[in-house]
């Protein structure tokens, strides 16, 4: 079955990107405490989107989005949105391949602290898939690609405001704008009320970098972007998405309810459960889509060899390369319903084949083995979290091993103190030889269902538990260990009713592990934290990046859910991006599920209304970290460079008197600059006193008295002291004099010797 087409966005005033989209329903979402089928629906939730940043997606765009010129004007066409698009020098229109729409919008006026003028005329430029439109005192751009048409303002000095800047627009077709609820997004409907475009994520940022707060407004059918200039240093220009939705993962027929209730991710491959979909009724499937370039398709659709009523097969899911495993926690195995058995299945070319049905030695009625699932390359570990083994419903995990096509049971594993009622196995994670399993119900006498998470590790075919991990400020009923990651010896671990800030705001908690030593490193909350949105229902962790679902909502906007991406740098985590579909609608549990793979997350939105009914949905995003993001690496970087800790648009190797970081003395950050005036050591013995000066050390140390300068057989014989002194940089002597070059105006210098 073929993927539904992908629904794209985004224009900003920053850039602005127009996309198509489907119409959504309200529907009602959530889930009930260890049952299987959401039930309540949240609150709406705050919208506080941060800045992100557009992928390289639309940059690197093939050959077919390239402008072509007829006449004065110039046309695209777009197969991943299925419409095309004119640029003139009046604005862009837009036209839907079947006809059902066309679209057209104009900047009709500049207004600064009320004073109205309109643009003035501008000249068209064109590059493959951009068109500038250029201005007196502005730029206005277009970029066509497979996110859409994106839009974006450059506005110059002449248009400083000290108070209110606005750029008012009209539009003309069948299409309708629609309020803009938050400011932060427009929807433009058909006349049967239908969402065919959304204007999303508006961001802007002054010459400096820095934030500038801006929303949209929409008037008598007339839509403007207000921003507050107040400080802003001009031109206010476009700041680029840090995460940018790639594709929304749905098929085309039949019902695939709760679709996206589960995801996975491995390099180019994504696998999403449907675990009530039938026939039978509720036996479920799982989705397989693979990624050519920027487009994502359906590969297979996989069920169980036994399917059967109310199995539940793909309420969780696992991925790691050619190998799937999907479980099914209500299937009947002996000796009793609601057992459980994981399948595993194999892909051959394009082929996927069922190759083993796991179930537990010793498995029993209402186990639900394969509730969580978690896959590293031969091994699996899978939670059956009502198991009543030592305790009623302490519950187990259960690792299994594949040698050639045949997978064994290795060990089963129960915490050292399993009580009755712990749930331990709701959540399970696998890196390498070191397992992490949750426990959300876990209390002592003083706090219940604080929750706790446990470390295994594997040596040869032996496991043993290596500590019990538990929040610093553990409260009543947060479950911390609802849901947990691991990626080498870092651990994510959510604790979706946790009340800070708010009751049941919920949060996740990072520990780092030193030899066999567990320490809670930080505390990861979200920026918009509001009441009973349940952060850290789903959390993925890879490397320096984690991301964290909340897929409840709170009472002040249409957002249903959302999902929070964090970076480490220099060891601290800092929140860079919040992720929302351009179509998300209330009720979505948009956050659901989450995964991760490097350069790319994937949200479940499992009661998203693409059909008649709830089916649901998955939404891949593009991670891509660029200039002036924190990096631990330069290929986290999409300029390829990691500089002072932070993405640089180059290399950054002048020497020491450059840097790419505002704490490291550069004005903004992801910008490689010259420091001036500045303490710096040039890597010679002799620099503890020089300064930076248009990019170059200069000064030097004093001699001490008695020290003979000019005379060779008075410097060191070795050592990197004698190459300093064979430059004429003794360490304790000074130069005669330095002569460096200014790197701005190639002035030439003359410095003299301290006396």
């Amino acid at each position: 079955m073929p993927l539904t087409q992908v629904q794209r966005r985004w224009v900003w005033l920053g850039s602005l990107a127009l996309a198509a989209c489907d119409p959504r329903a309200e529907v009602e979402s959530g889930r009930a405490e260890h049952e299987v089928i959401p039930s309540s629906v949240g609150q709406p939730s705050n919208d506080s989107l941060r800045a992100a940043t557009i992928a390289a997606v639309q940059a690197s765009a093939d050959a077919s989005y390239a402008f072509e010129r007829v006449g004065e004007d110039f046309y695209a066409s777009n197969a991943a949105q299925s419409f095309s698009t004119e640029v003139s020098e009046l604005g862009v229109a837009l036209y839907a391949e079947d006809g059902a729409w066309s679209w057209s919008f104009a900047l009709t006026g500049v207004a600064c602290d009320g004073s109205r003028r309109p643009p003035s005329a501008g000249q068209l430029i064109a590059s493959n898939n951009r068109v500038e439109l250029v201005r007196e005192d502005l730029v206005e751009w277009y970029v066509n690609g497979p996110l859409g048409i994106e839009q974006g303002f450059v506005v110059d000095g002449s248009a400083a405001c000290g108070g209110e800047l606005q750029l008012l627009f009209s539009h003309g077709s069948e299409l309708s704008a629609g309020p803009s609820g938050d400011g932060k997004s427009v929807q433009l409907t058909d006349a049967a009320g239908r969402v065919a475009l959304q204007y999303t994520d508006l961001f802007v940022h002054d010459a400096w970098g820095s934030a500038v707060p801006a929303r949209f407004v929409v008037s008598d059918g007339t839509v403007s972007i207000t921003i507050d200039a107040h400080g802003a240093v001009f031109p206010i220009h476009i700041d680029p998405l840090i995460a940018t939705q790639q594709a929304k993962l749905a098929v085309s027929s039949g019902t695939p309810d709760r679709f996206g209730r589960a995801v996975a991710l491995s390099d180019d491959t994504a696998l999403v459960g449907a675990y009530i979909e039938g026939p039978p009724w509720s036996s479920g499937a799982a989705y397989v889509f693979v990624r050519s370039g920027d487009v994502w398709t359906q590969q297979a659709e996989l069920v169980a060899s036994d399917a059967a009523d109310s199995d539940y097969f793909g309420l969780k899911v696992a991925l790691s390369g050619d190998t799937a495993i999907v479980g099914a926690p209500f299937e009947e195995t002996s000796p009793g319903s609601n057992t459980g058995a994981v399948y595993v299945f194999v892909r051959n070319g394009s082929t996927w084949t069922e190759q083993a049905k796991l179930v537990a030695s010793d498995g029993d009625f209402d186990d639900r083995f394969g509730e969580a699932l978690s896959l590293d390359g031969d091994t699996a570990l899978i939670g059956a979290l009502w198991d009543e083994a030592p305790e009623t419903y302490s519950g187990s995990a259960y690792v299994f091993v594949r040698n050639g096509v045949t997978w064994t049971e290795q060990a089963k594993l129960t915490p050292s103190d399993a009580e009755s009622g712990d749930f331990f196995g709701v959540s399970v994670s696998l890196s390498g030889d070191t397992a992490l399993i949750g426990a959300d119900y876990d209390d002592t006498a003083f706090l219940e269902r604080h929750g706790s998470a446990y470390v295994f590790v594997r040596n040869g075919s032996l496991w043993s538990e290596q500590a019990k991990l538990t929040a610093s400020d553990a409260g009543n009923q947060d479950e911390f260990g609802y849901a947990v990651s691991l990626s080498g010896d870092t651990a994510l671990i959510g604790a979706r009713h946790d009340d800070a800030p708010s009751v049941d705001s919920g949060s996740a908690y990072l520990f780092t592990r030193t030899g066999a030593s567990w320490t809670e490193q930080t505390k990861l909350l979200p920026s918009d934290g509001a009441l009973n949105e349940r952060f850290g229902q789903s959390v993925a962790l890879l490397g320096d990046t984690a991301v964290v679902g909340k897929h409840q909502q709170a009472a002040v906007s249409q957002e249903s859910g959302a999902a929070y991406v964090f970076l480490r740098s220099s060891g601290a985590w800092v929140e860079v991006a919040k992720l929302n579909p351009a179509d998300q609608a209330q009720g979505d549990s948009f956050g659901i599920s989450v995964a991760l793979i490097d350069g790319a997350a994937i949200v479940g939105a499992s009661h998203e209304q693409t059909l008649v009914e709830p089916s649901g949905a998955a939404y891949v995003f593009s991670l891509e970290r660029t200039d002036g993001d924190p990096c631990g690496n330069d290929a986290q970087c999409v300029s390829g460079f990691c500089v002072d800790d932070v993405c640089c648009d180059e290399i950054c190797d002048g020497g020491p008197c450059d840097a790419c970081s505002v704490a490291q003395g550069a004005v903004s950050d992801g910008a490689c600059a010259p420091l001036n005036d500045r303490a710096c050591d040039d890597g010679n013995a002799c620099s503890e006193t020089d300064v930076c000066l248009d990019g170059a050390c200069i000064g030097s140390n004093a001699a001490p008295d008695g020290t003979s300068c000019d005379d060779d057989d008075a410097a060191p014989s070795s050592g990197p002291a004698r190459k300093a002194f064979a430059r004429g940089s003794h360490p304790s002597c000074a130069p005669r004099s330095i002569s460096v070059t200014s790197l701005e105006n190639a002035t030439r210098w003359r410095v003299a010797p301290i006396r």
